[in-house]
């Protein structure tokens, strides 16, 4: 009953959502599709539909309640995050601690 906004189908995330919804039997048809997910959460937030949107990008919008979530059954298969780095370990303060944050 309410329009559904996603990003482009050419993105990595719209892609994992086509096929965990397709894995269900359900076709999604997006009355709006936007390049990123800034965009999505401002739509969103003034009602224009409903985003899918990764919970990690506005978990301080689900606290003050500005955005609700919609949880699914059976929920979405989470998603891994490959790391190439260099085996000479030559690599500059910045990128080693972002490899420390997310070990």
């Amino acid at each position: 009953d309410y329009p559904l906004l996603m990003l482009e189908s050419s993105t990595s995330t719209r892609k994992a959502i086509v096929e965990y919804a397709n894995s269900l039997g359900v076709d999604l048809h997006p009355d709006i599709e936007v390049a990123g997910h800034e965009v999505l959460i401002q739509l969103a937030k003034i009602g224009l539909g409903i985003a899918c949107i990764p919970r990690e990008y506005i978990k301080d919008l689900l606290e003050k309640g500005e955005l609700v979530e919609i949880r699914t059954e059976p929920a979405m298969p989470t998603r891994a995050l490959g790391l190439v780095i260099p085996d000479n370990n030559d690599m500059n303060f910045c990128t080693k601690e972002f490899i420390n944050l997310i070990r």
